[in-house]
């Protein structure tokens, strides 16, 4: 058996826009997820049952439920109840619930993991309570969670691949169509699997050199 990658050349600059199109993606849904997070972390720690047991709900829910399951109701169930969107947007909107559920979580862990001590001091220092979350208690949380956040960036790039089911047009969908087209899918996915690792790699890397320069600052401002 041979292999012959020279024939997926003619599919160079698709690669391409399918690479930029698959982060776009990710980095959608990992924005929109962090943001819902910590709009629902108050009512996950909320004193009302109500909000703390809604909130536990969503979280459980969908942490135990597959992402390709939460993508097939948003885009081929949602429309029975007339909620239509394309795959591209298909795609964020359930990558999105997704991540939110284990984001919530992090942050979560990330202020409970912040010790008593802290918290007491900060109101022996007398500042206003918004001064204590900015520049004492969400920096000791962020050095705790962010790891955790990372890998979360990275379930989010390695989630969009199952776009390709609903037709997204993402990196797994073009080794699909070059693979049919050229009869070569050993290549075809080969290739994208190894552009996956290397998107990875870049990706960790690069949070981890911001996450030196954003907890160093902080650790400064505490």
């Amino acid at each position: 058996m041979t292999f012959d990658f020279s024939a997926l050349l003619p599919y160079g600059e698709d690669f391409l826009s399918a690479l930029g199109l698959t982060m776009a993606l990710s980095l959608s849904a990992f924005v929109i997820s962090g943001v819902l997070a910590a709009i629902l972390l108050p009512a996950r720690m909320s004193s009302n049952g109500i909000l703390r047991w809604g909130t536990w709900l969503y979280v459980d829910v969908l942490r135990n439920v597959p992402v390709l399951l939460v993508l097939y109701v948003v885009f081929f169930a949602l429309p029975q109840i007339g909620i239509k969107t394309d795959s591209w947007v298909a795609a964020v909107v359930a990558l999105s619930f997704n991540s939110t559920a284990y984001l919530v979580e992090i942050y979560r862990g990330g202020l409970n993991a912040i010790p008593q001590g802290r918290y007491e001091a900060a109101e022996a220092l007398n500042l206003s309570a918004t001064t204590r979350w900015v520049r004492i208690l969400l920096p000791e949380a962020l050095r705790t969670a962010y790891p955790a956040i990372g890998n979360q960036l990275v379930a989010c790039i390695l989630g969009s691949s199952l776009a390709v089911l609903i037709g997204a047009g993402e990196l797994t969908s073009l080794a699909y169509t070059a693979g049919s087209t050229t009869f070569r899918y050993f290549e075809s996915f080969i290739t994208v699997a190894i552009v996956y690792v290397v998107i990875v790699q870049v990706v960790g890397f690069a949070w981890r050199a911001l996450g030196k320069r954003v907890i160093k600052q902080n650790a400064k401002v505490v």
